[in-house]
């Protein structure tokens, strides 16, 4: 199947590179490569990829393509098999109000409860459908058919085979009222390459309804979502249930006008795990290294919660952030729970930029593990250099045993001209019984041209956990030297 792709993708190249003369064309796209050296593991991970979307009058085609190799070594930074070949390819038409799209897409539905299919290259995550979408969007409305297959790697030796079909349509009530309903036929084949399962542990199928509105009110608004599912639920087999009912609903208002804003969200997830859904967390998003590290993962399975975060914009230059989350399993048990605040400067004021803080609580059978952690920036204007900024973050963690540790990361940077940038950083942890207790990365990362930048670094970065909309990779830690480049064409 490779091969016949490799084949026909410069088929259809050569035949809208032909009619190109005739009609008004268009081409973009960017490449990026990160080439490594872990000097204690001794081994060579290249990593390269390049995207591309070529328009040709009504008619667009492109893809990706991708060159991952991480030797034989134990070494593997992405946490993926080798590969050399196309990651992504799509032929589109248009037609006024009309699109269709054959070959890999991406698509959500609402929120994401029935449907999100995306990447998210920094985490190693891609769940792109490979099949048919199809797409009309007159005034006030809109429609989408598709059907499609994406693979879920679970491990080296397994394999999950997601296929969909189904659609959503969309409408307006007068001009302050969106509403909408989806729904999709779902099958999971359960791929063991190590061992023969019966179908009953293998083959899945279910299907997920839902609908969603949406509604605007001068400075107020409000989201609503539920879907429903019914048949076997893949995530967790047990063949003498039969099929098993879940749900999932999210609800959401805003208010917003020139001084403030205010978010409160709830969940309410129940047997409602998926590959191939993103709903809403309803947790908060960090920027800082140690605070996103620790990020509350949400168990589809069996969570109901809330998130609540307002903002107070003081001018122009100063911005205050609060807010908590908390999550419950259904018979009431606590999960997690955090508070959280952070204050923004856009003219640093006694060179502060930013300063920020986190409490939080991870509950396992009835038992904590809890995180304070707090961290500010600074920005200052210094002598030779245009900008000098100074990152600092604490962290201290106790475990339900009651041993407590702490991690500290610093990261300094300058900018000696606009288009370089020279930085270091660093991690220190207290925690016992690991290899490796200090850590320091230097980097120095140079635009050679206005379309190419060139990173190269090289020292020691410990590994964890990233997170990013529900989505979360670890990354192992790392000693050695590295390149990185990204270029747009």
């Amino acid at each position: 199947m490779m091969a016949l792709r490799s084949i026909l993708l410069p088929a259809f190249l050569c035949i809208f590179a032909a009619s190109a003369a005739a009609v008004e064309t268009d081409a973009r796209g960017s490449a990026s490569g990160d080439g490594r050296y872990h000097t204690e593991e001794d081994a060579v991970v290249i990593d390269g990829r390049i995207d591309f979307d070529v328009d040709i009058g009504p008619f667009s085609f492109g893809g990706a393509y991708r060159a991952y190799d991480h030797g034989d070594g134990s070494y593997n930074p992405r946490g993926i098999d080798p590969t050399y070949g196309i990651w992504h390819r799509y032929v589109e038409g248009r037609s006024g109000d009309f699109t269709a799209r054959g070959g890999h897409y991406f698509s959500t539905f609402g929120r994401g409860l029935i449907l999100r299919s995306f990447e998210e290259p920094a985490l190693e995550h891609d769940t792109s459908l490979d099949g048919f979408i199809a797409e009309f969007e007159p005034e006030k409305a809109g429609f989408t058919g598709l059907g499609g297959e994406a693979r879920e790697r679970v491990s080296k030796i397994k394999t999950n085979v997601h296929r969909v079909r189904g659609g959503r349509v969309q409408g307006w009530l007068g001009s302050r009222v969106s509403v909408a309903l989806s729904g999709l036929d779902r099958s999971v084949t359960k791929i063991d390459e190590g061992i023969t399962l019966p179908d009953s542990l293998t083959e899945f199928a279910d299907y997920v309804v839902g609908s969603e509105a949406e509604a605007w009110l001068g400075p107020v608004s409000v989201v609503g979502e539920y879907a429903y599912r019914d048949g076997d639920y893949y995530p967790d087999p047990d063949p003498e249930q039969g099929n098993l009912e879940g749900h999932g609903f999210y609800l959401a208002g805003t208010f917003d006008n020139d001084w403030s804003t205010l978010l409160a969200e709830y969940k309410n997830y129940y047997r409602f795990e998926h590959a191939l859904i993103n709903p809403p967390t309803c947790v908060k998003d960090h920027i800082w290294i140690l605070m996103n590290r620790r990020t509350h993962l949400v168990n589809l399975g069996d969570e109901r919660g809330f998130l609540a975060e307002g903002t107070l914009m003081y001018g122009t230059d100063i911005q205050l952030t609060g807010g908590a989350s908390e999550a419950r399993t259904r018979d009431g048990g606590l999960s997690h729970w955090e508070i959280f605040g952070q204050w923004d400067n856009a003219v640093p004021l006694w060179g502060i930029s930013a300063a920020a803080g986190s409490w939080s609580r991870e509950y396992t059978s009835g038992k904590f593990t809890e995180y304070i952690t707090g961290a500010i920036d600074f920005e200052f204007e210094a002598g030779p250099f245009e900008i000098l900024e100074i990152e600092l973050q604490a962290q201290s963690i106790e475990e339900p045993s009651e041993e407590s540790f702490e991690d500290y990361f610093a990261a300094v940077a300058v900018y000696p001209k606009s288009t370089l940038t020279v930085s270091a950083s660093s991690e220190i942890t207290t925690e016992k019984n690991l290899d490796r207790d200090f850590w320091l990365f230097g980097e120095v990362r140079a635009s050679v041209t206005d379309d190419v930048e060139v990173a190269l670094g090289g020292g020691s970065e410990r590994g964890g956990k990233k997170c990013s909309g529900g989505i979360c990779f670890t990354e192992p830690e790392f000693v050695g030297v590295r390149l990185r480049f990204i270029t747009y064409f």
